[in-house]
């Protein structure tokens, strides 16, 4: 093995011996035949780039350069290690622009984890303004519970954690985005769509028909609180359609979120659950500073207000309006 080659690892990667900077000072010096001008060129001072090439030849054992009063010239080992160095600098110019772009694509994606709240509709329109804002991001969105999402976020798995409450972790940043009332939906023979309010109390409790996964565990917690008897398991289970169909057929009383409400449901009249509403906040890591990350919190601080001036409940009687923002 020739001393040039002796640089080199197997792999073709340089020997732990052999810095960059001494590379580059040898690049340098090749091009411009003087060490005073490959010091001018890499902003450093002429002892700097004479030193480092000195050490690289110790290390190798030969000589790169002849040293005349004019300037430098390569030895013979040393155009042999030229040829080596200014190809590796090349492959490593092409790595660093790759993932500099890598980089680059990487803060235009945002990748969130979602609770699960059926039929709510500020999350989809705080996504579409997301997605079309400027420069365009590229969003990544998964379901799964809040204690998933929030492992996930710890993990560095996602940007973004969308969860039920404002739980508490350290390092992070909370938002509260916005609240989903609790409804409940009866058979009714009446042609009527609202009902007055209803309180716990006021519910059938062998006849509950609950949403599936979290939002069903955290209604059934309040059913408990409520009616001071622990909710062991509902008289059903299911998504929104199925619930709303159960109902409609006499099969029990459907506990829904708000979202729901909009959801076309013949057959069953709605009624605003007094004093219970859910609330979702976004969390994030306080050390994670995308720019779509701020762009997507930021969208949603000043949606959330509003979205609340859009929904509205009139007179006690859970019937529900809507009006434009002006």
């Amino acid at each position: 093995m020739d001393a040039a080659s002796g640089a080199w690892g197997g792999d073709g990667l340089l020997s732990p011996a052999v810095k960059l900077h001494q590379v580059r000072c040898v690049v340098a010096a090749a091009r411009r035949g003087s060490f005073r001008q490959a010091a001018i060129a890499l902003n450093l001072q002429q002892s700097t780039v004479s030193r480092c090439v000195r050490d690289l030849e110790d290390h190798l054992g030969v000589p790169i350069f002849e040293r005349r009063v004019s300037g430098v010239r390569l030895t013979a080992a040393g155009d042999q290690f030229l040829q080596g160095a200014e190809l590796a600098l090349e492959h490593l110019g092409r790595a660093t622009g790759i993932a500099g772009a890598a980089g680059r694509e990487e803060r235009q994606v945002l990748r969130i984890g979602v609770v699960s709240l059926p039929g709510s509709g500020y999350l989809p329109e705080l996504l579409q303004a997301t997605a079309e804002s400027k420069p365009r991001p590229r969003l990544l969105v998964h379901e799964a519970s809040s204690r998933e999402n929030l492992q996930s976020l710890r993990s560095g798995r996602i940007d973004l954690a969308i969860v039920l409450g404002d739980p508490k972790l350290a390092g992070s940043e909370v938002t509260p985005l916005w609240t989903e009332r609790l409804f409940v939906a009866e058979g009714s023979t009446g042609c009527a769509l609202y009902g007055a309010p209803a309180r716990w109390s006021d519910l059938q409790p062998e006849a509950f028909i609950l949403p599936a996964g979290e939002l069903g565990v955290e209604i059934a917690d309040r059913l408990s609180a409520g009616l001071g008897v622990r909710m062991e398991v509902a008289a059903s289970v299911a998504g929104t359609a199925t619930a709303l169909r159960l109902a409609a057929l006499g099969q029990g009383q459907a506990i829904l979120s708000e979202g729901a409400v909009d959801v076309a449901a013949p057959g069953v009249v709605w009624r605003q659950i007094a004093g219970e509403q859910l609330s979702v906040s976004a969390i994030r890591l306080v050390r994670n500073e995308k720019p779509v990350l701020r762009r997507f919190l930021s969208l949603a601080r000043s949606m959330a207000g509003g979205y609340a001036l859009r929904e509205r409940f009139d007179d006690g009687t859970g019937a529900r309006a809507r009006r434009a923002i002006a």
